[in-house]
């Protein structure tokens, strides 16, 4: 390519004029800084899941009610909603979930109304609660979750345990700044329980009903208005709400014919504990949990900083504490010395006068005195102790003492512990560390091989500083684009850091060529920049372009590297702008500051020698010699005018002062500052080559390093490799063929995997009894497994949740039959496999000593997925449902690498069924809604009204008296009758029946279905899934029932497919960009090449590390794809331009590849070494960014070998098949 006369002239202005381009550059890195530090803080990036639950309640229904009732009415109306992608309902004891799953990227928002509008149209019946939408929100997990537990473990003090962390905690917690809401569970709560004697209570005439009415009549708090006396405005207002459990007992009922019965005559009242959903336990003990939820645009490092500061102390509180019981204790140690010394010292008179006047020379008094003193001695330990003098001194520290002891954990009482379960800022915290130790590692290993190369110190920190320009310019659009810090867009910024310094180090390469040349200093700048902008435009356009087709990536894979897409893309375009304008203008500093010293331009600096061997020395001074000087012009130009005119100069005087003194304490900084820079930079220089002429091993015979010698030799024996194959090109193209067919058979025994898995030392051990076993069973069952697992080695601490509260928030597999423990690891080098060995124990452990437990250990996760493998068993009937997926599960449970295989259908909730006959009802004149009411409300309970005391409500349930509802006869027996008299038995007018239903039962796509689950150990999930489908075919099932995979390994084959097209997609983007920019349809193929060429260093990677095939390694091949052709593309467009000068073919490639082969190896080496450290290291986070660091650096790594011998040969054979002459322009071809 022929030198532009406009990109010369660009990089004329430029480099005459540095201080503008370097200052633009300088606001850029401000603007950078300032959004870093505005920039939210997150696990992961945003997404949005694009699934709607539909949630109604149907209390007292059993699976099959709710499935006919509730369940298909709701699929009916919803199976057309535009955009449904599938279709599954869950069916379980008193509840329906309808799960509605569509395409991702579609607009939820529009797609939730429309879900709505449909609800709105069904009537489900007056029994049936109100369906609600609901959207998962990653958002709704607690960031924080908090356990306080007490020594006392009776239900008194956990009530009082539960009421400590409502009063206290949580209202404290949710004043923070960024806390949405605090969440109490576990622990016990009051209830007030009215138990009737129904027997008492129908002879004095009155019903349950009747009594309800009256509690809640009687129970009340309510305005009256308003009413103005004179000058003075009352407001009227009635209370009479119930303040004691006892004034309940003392209410009257009111009947007909001047009945009159006191509420304590017929019912008992009594204060209990309401029979509890959730028990939480840690250590041993019974604990109530506290988790912590954000606002959604809050930091959750912040936000869970400024909790623990809250409950636990921040550092300087802490150290406080400590510093003051250390006092305390040696205060102990001194009067314990002291009693003794004043034993063995005193007798009995004297100790009587000290006693009396409290004086002597030992003893309290001395001892007292000693201490005042210290008291006010300031303590490097305790720098608040002894703040102010005089009679203020005990009142500072009482200040001091108050501030200090100014959180949660201190103000509790005796016994109280309070523990961090789960903190999402930790692993954040360390994730965000581990990235930038990673980060400078790569930065500095990338600059040392800068140094290695070019040898001077000016020029290694042109290079160097274009990193951190970079990145911090990187965060203004970031912030533009909404982008969050979280694992995956630091883990783009890690990936950027050995590609930010290629396109420097080309441009400086060039230049430093163009010096070699003869070229003038200013002119090498300006003609080495030009001559590479076009290449180094187009290489960075590649790299960029490869990111676009992201967009067309679908599942969780588009959601996850978006961010990380754009990340890498503003990272490269800021490290364009770098090399393109600032790196000329600095490699041309030295001389224009040599050109000022020379021409007495520039009166502020001292400047000696001249080329590389400049000497600066600031002169700061001068600067304010200039300031002093402007201000004496001032003075005169206000003097020397007429004196009409003064006033008005005299309002202009301040202005001009004002600038004058902006420029005295904005400018001298910010002159120091550059003029800091500049020494540093000359001053790693000098130091450089000193260091360099001092190095041991010396310099060869023609003054040339022996490192210059032996690279030089490398370069020609590379050229002489190089023109000795192009005349015989299989000799090269042969064996890489042969390398990529190896390469290509080898991958495919490569395993697949969606994700890998993030191992954060903690993970979770989820148990379930069979359904409708209680939670007291199911407790006793949680108190033997958390001693065992306490004892497995490698555990920290165990925090145990069983049951679960049924709200919006909580799914509905869980429930009093279900516990989850949280389990701490200690920390270990290998963390991987001290936790594959604990799970393995447990799982062992819990085989052998439980029966009729089902065990699921799973990490917590980052993002909602499925479980790893799930399989469908669709049919029409249940009982041939529950025998294939018998049949399933056995098969599956032999596999080798499946754990925890377990099914749906399982034995449900032992069930009293009430058969109701129309007949009799009929006979009687009831209804069956009415009678099941009253079945309801007499054994389960109304809460008729609550009782207030403080911000506590207590509720009042009225209930038939425990002797009453205790067996079945006592259900059968049951007076349904609403008037109460005559009495009619619940028997008289139905069957009552004991019979087991099913657990739940499920349909996906409007068929009924079971689910098998499982989780995966040591097998990938692609072969794991084939595995399956092969046992599956085995298995004989009638007609209308077959097995459908899906689980991870259905959102895997989705996200590696149109990774895969996005893969092809970027390469076609790589072909238009490199066509365009060449004028060329032949060129890019040559280059092109060079991708097949990554496949042979990728492939063997992997498979030495262990590393599955995921979407982390298909996008670090998308980015591949822009980055190995970088190098083709420099040499190929430096080929043609030494064939537009005349050159032959063979001389023109042969010269391009010597020429280019230093800034190919350094870019090549700073790229590799930058990521090496995301390879090596083990933090948290790791498992994500480690696969995308090898492909990139194994596939670079073996493009790069393989281009300097593949691309040239390709380069000679496509030009000569082409029959063009020795010298043409290229472009023609």
């Amino acid at each position: 390519m022929d030198e532009q006369p406009g990109s010369r002239s660009i990089y004329s202005r430029l480099v005459e004029r540095p201080v503008a381009t370097i200052m633009a550059f300088l606001a850029a890195v401000v603007f950078g800084f300032v959004s870093y530090q505005s920039l939210a803080l997150n696990l992961m990036p945003d997404l949005d899941y694009p699934t709607l639950t539909v949630r109604t309640e149907y209390p007292g229904a059993a699976p099959g009610e709710v499935e006919s009732q509730v369940s298909r009415p709701i699929e009916e109306s919803l199976s057309t909603v535009p955009g449904l992608a599938s279709l599954e309902s869950v069916s379980r004891a008193g509840i329906s979930d309808v799960v509605l799953e569509f395409d991702w990227d579609s607009d939820m928002t529009d797609l939730s109304q429309a879900v709505r509008e449909r609800i709105a149209l069904l009537d489900l019946g007056d029994e049936v609660g109100r369906p609600l939408v609901l959207r998962y929100d990653p958002e709704l997990d607690p960031i924080l979750r908090i356990a306080m537990g007490g020594k006392d473990d009776s239900a008194r003090g956990l009530v009082a345990l539960r009421r400590l962390a409502e009063d206290e905690i949580k209202r404290s917690v949710e004043t923070l700044p960024g806390v949405a809401a605090v969440k109490v569970l576990g622990g016990l709560e009051r209830e007030v329980t009215v138990e009737v004697n129904e027997g008492l209570l129908h002879a004095r005439g009155f019903t349950l009903d009747q009594l309800v009415a009256r509690l809640q009549q009687e129970n009340i708090n309510l305005a009256g208005g308003s009413l103005l006396e004179g000058q003075t405005e009352y407001l009227i207002r009635t209370l009479n709400e119930f303040k004691d459990p006892s004034e309940i007992e003392d209410l009257y009922l009111f009947g007909e014919d001047e009945r009159v019965v006191r509420v304590g005559e017929v019912a008992q009242v009594v204060e209990r504990t309401r029979e509890r959903e959730v028990v939480g336990r840690l250590e041993g003990a019974e604990a109530v949990e506290i988790a912590v939820f954000r606002e959604a645009d809050a930091n959750i490092v912040d936000v869970s900083k400024q909790v623990k500061d809250a409950v636990f102390g921040s550092p300087a509180q802490k150290a406080w504490i400590k510093a003051q019981a250390e006092k305390k204790k040696k205060k102990k140690a001194e009067e314990a010395a002291q009693e003794g010394d004043g034993v063995a010292g005193d007798d009995s008179g004297r100790e009587g006068k000290k006693d009396k006047a409290g004086k002597g020379k030992k003893g309290k008094g001395k001892k007292g005195k000693t201490g005042k003193k210290k008291r006010r001695r300031p303590s490097k330990r305790n720098p608040t102790r002894g703040m102010g003098g005089g009679g203020g001194g005990k009142n500072n520290d009482a200040m001091v003492e108050r501030q200090m002891t100014n959180f949660l954990a201190h103000k509790m009482p005796d016994g109280i512990k309070l523990t961090v379960v789960s903190d999402q800022a930790r692993f954040i915290e360390s994730a965000i560390n581990d990235v930038r130790s990673t980060a400078l590692v790569g930065a500095v290993l990338a600059i040392i091989v800068l140094f290695v190369f070019l040898r001077h110190g000016w020029s290694t920190f042109l290079v160097g500083v274009s990193i951190p320009i970079s990145v911090i310019v990187t965060f203004a659009p970031m912030y533009l684009f909404d982008v969050t810090l979280n694992l995956m867009s630091l883990g783009g910024m890690a990936l950027c850091i050995g590609m930010l310094v290629d396109n420097s180090i080309v441009v400086l390469e060039s230049v430093h060529r163009c010096r070699e040349e003869g070229d003038p200093p200013l002119q090498a700048a300006i003609r080495g920049a030009s001559e590479v902008a076009g290449a180094v435009f187009a290489s960075t356009l590649t790299t960029v372009a490869v990111f676009f087709p992201i967009a067309f990536v679908t599942g969780v894979a588009g959601q996850l590297f978006g961010d990380l897409a754009l990340t890498v893309v503003f990272g490269l375009l800021a490290s364009l702008a770098v090399a393109l304008f600032l790196v000329p203008v600095l490699a041309a500093l030295p001389a224009m500051i040599d050109r000022s010293r020379d021409s007495g331009a520039d009166s502020g600096t001292a400047l000696s020698g001249s080329g590389s061997g400049i000497s600066y020395r600031p002169q700061p001074i001068v600067f304010a010699k200039a300031g002093w000087t402007d201000a004496k012009s001032l003075w005169r130009w206000l003097l020397k005018e007429p004196r009409w005119r003064a006033p008005g100069r005299l309002l202009v005087l301040p202005l001009g002062y004002g600038f004058v003194l902006a420029r005295l304490v904005v400018g001298f900084p910010l002159t120091l500052l550059a003029r800091g820079v500049f020494a540093a930079g000359l001053g790693i220089g000098a130091a450089g080559r000193w260091l360099w002429a001092l190095r041991p091993w010396g310099k060869g015979d023609g003054g040339d390093s022996i490192f210059d010698r032996a690279f030089n030799a490398f370069g020609d024996a590379y050229g002489g490799t190089l023109r000795a194959v192009l005349d015989r090109p299989m000799y090269v193209l042969l064996p890489a063929v042969l390398l990529f067919i190896g390469a290509l058979r080898f991958g495919a025994t490569l395993g697949t995997e969606l994700l890998p898995e993030v191992h954060q030392g903690v993970f979770l051990a989820r148990v379930a009894l069979p359904v409708g076993a209680p939670l007291e069973r199911t407790l006793e069952m949680v108190e033997r497994m958390e001693k065992g697992v306490a004892r497995l080695d490698g555990v920290q601490s165990v925090y145990t949740s069983a049951g679960a509260e049924q709200d919006l928030g909580t799914s509905s597999d869980r429930g009093a039959n279900t516990a989850e423990m949280t389990v701490r690891l200690d920390e270990a080098e290998d963390p991987e496999a001290l936790e594959e060995r604990v799970r393995e124990d447990l799982r062992a452990w819990v085989e052998q000593e439980f029966d009729g437990v089902e065990l699921e250990l799973t990490a917590p996760t980052l993002f909602s997925l499925r479980t790893p493998l799930e399989v469908e068993v669709r049919g029409r009937d249940l009982d041939e449902l529950r025998a294939a997926a018998d049949d399933a599960v056995a098969a599956l449970t032999a596999l080798p690498g499946l754990r925890d295989v377990r099914s749906n259908l399982q034995s449900g909730y032992p069930e009293v069924q009430i058969r109701y006959d129309r007949e009799r009802l009929a006979r009687y004149q009831l209804d069956v809604g009415a009678v099941a009411r009253a079945v309801r409300d007499k054994v389960k309970g109304n809460v008729a009204t609550f009782l207030r005391g403080g911000t506590q409500k207590t509720d009042i349930r009225v209930v038939l008296r425990e002797g009453d509802r205790e067996t079945t006869a006592d259900l059968a027996a049951l007076n349904v009758n609403p008037a109460g008299v005559p009495a009619i038995r619940l028997d008289a007018v139905a069957e009552l029946v004991r019979a087991t239903g099913p657990s739940e039962i499920r349909r996906s796509d409007q068929e009924r279905a079971a689910l098998i689950s499982a989780d995966l150990v040591g097998f990938d999930l692609g072969n794991a899934a084939q595995d399956v489908d092969r046992a599956l075919r085995d298995i004989r099932t009638p007609n209308d029932v077959h097995f459908e995979v899906g689980g991870q390994s259905r959102e895997m084959e989705q996200s590696l497919g149109s990774l895969q097209f996005a893969l092809l997609l970027a390469v076609f983007l790589v072909y238009i960009i490199m066509a365009s920019q060449f004028e060329s349809v032949t060129q890019p193929l040559v280059i092109l090449f060079a991708l097949p060429l990554a496949v042979v260093g990728v492939v063997p990677a992997l498979a030495a590390f262990d590393v599955s095939i995921s979407v982390i390694v298909l996008i670090g091949s998308i980015v591949l794809a822009g980055v190995v052709v970088n190098n083709a593309i420099v040499l190929v467009d430096y080929a043609n331009q030494l064939r537009r000068r005349g050159d032959s073919i063979e001389e023109a490639i042969v010269q391009a590849g010597r020429v280019r082969l230093r800034p190919i190896i350094i870019s090549t080496l700073t790229t590799v070494l930058g990521l090496a450290p995301m390879v090596l290291s083990m933090g948290e986070g790791s498992e994500i960014r480690r696969p995308l660091a090898l492909t990139i650096i194994a596939g670079l790594s073996s493009s790069t070998l393989l281009t300097l011998g593949v691309i040239p040969v390709l380069y000679a054979m496509v030009a000569r098949l082409r029959g063009a002459p020795e010298a043409v322009d290229p472009e023609l071809e």
